[in-house]
C-alpha cells in the first residue's frame, strides 16, 4: 500500500497538486520530501502558485545564484523573499544588482546596507526593468536622497552627464523645470535664480504645497 509520505516524494504527483488543489494557506512545499525541495521544478511550481513557499526550499536553492534569478526573471517578486535568500547571495553586491537587472520592483526589499551605498546605486541606475529609477528614489536611505548625483542620475540616466547637468540647472530653465516634473528632489539643487522663477514655482507649489517649497529652499527634505 503507498502511504500519504510516498505520494510527497512522488514528483509527478506532487506537481499534479500544485497545478491542480493548491491551497497557500496549508504550506504545500513544506509537507513534500526533502528530496523534492531540491528539486527546481518542483519549487518552482510551488513559487508561481505563492510566493512565500519559497521559504521551505532546500537550503541549497536559496543559496543557488543561477536559480533565484531565473525565479526573478520568470515570475517577479523576488523581493518579497530576499529574507529567505541565503545571507551569502544577498551581501554579495554582483548578484543583488543582477537581481535588481531581473526585477527592478524589489529594490525596497533590499537591505539597508546597499540601499546606502553610494557606488552601489549608482551602478544600478539604468538597469530597471522598466521606469523605476524615480520610484527607487524613496527606498533609498536619507543620505542619498539628499546626494545630488544619485537624485540628478535618477532623473536623467542617459542624456546627460552629472558635470552637464549642474551646468543646466543652474542655467537652463526648461531642463530645470523638465527636471522638478520628472523628481521634486531636483528643486532643492536648482539655483537660487531658478528656484525663484515664476512657473517653476507655480508647478512646485500646485503640486506639492508651498511648505514643501519652501523647506527645499532651506535644503531640508
Amino acid at each position: 500500500m503507498v502511504s500519504i509520505f510516498d505520494l510527497w516524494d512522488h514528483k509527478p504527483v506532487v506537481l499534479a497538486i500544485f497545478s491542480i488543489h493548491f491551497k497557500e494557506k496549508r504550506q504545500p512545499l513544506r509537507a513534500v520530501s526533502k528530496r523534492l525541495r531540491n528539486d527546481k521544478e518542483v519549487v518552482m511550481a510551488a513559487f508561481e502558485k505563492d510566493y512565500s513557499q519559497f521559504k521551505y526550499a532546500s537550503s541549497e536553492l536559496r543559496a543557488d545564484r543561477e536559480f533565484v534569478l531565473l525565479l526573478a526573471r520568470s515570475f517577479g517578486d523576488i523581493g518579497l523573499v530576499l529574507e529567505y535568500i541565503s545571507s551569502d547571495l544577498t551581501s554579495d553586491k554582483d548578484f543583488m544588482s543582477g537581481l535588481f537587472e531581473a526585477d527592478s520592483k524589489g529594490f525596497g526589499y533590499f537591505p539597508i546596507e546597499l540601499r546606502s551605498d553610494k557606488d552601489f546605486v549608482l551602478q544600478i541606475i539604468g538597469k530597471s526593468t522598466y521606469d523605476l529609477n524615480l520610484e527607487f528614489l524613496r527606498h533609498l536611505s536619507d543620505n542619498l536622497k539628499a546626494d545630488k548625483e544619485i537624485v540628478l542620475k535618477a532623473v536623467f540616466p542617459n542624456e546627460y552627464s552629472t558635470q552637464q547637468l549642474d551646468i543646466y540647472l543652474n542655467n537652463d530653465r526648461e531642463i530645470a523645470l523638465t527636471a522638478v516634473r520628472k523628481e521634486r528632489l531636483v528643486f532643492r539643487f536648482l539655483s537660487k535664480e531658478l528656484q525663484s522663477d515664476e512657473e517653476i514655482q507655480k508647478y512646485m507649489i500646485e503640486s506639492f504645497g508651498n511648505d514643501l517649497v519652501n523647506s527645499k529652499k532651506r535644503n531640508k527634505i
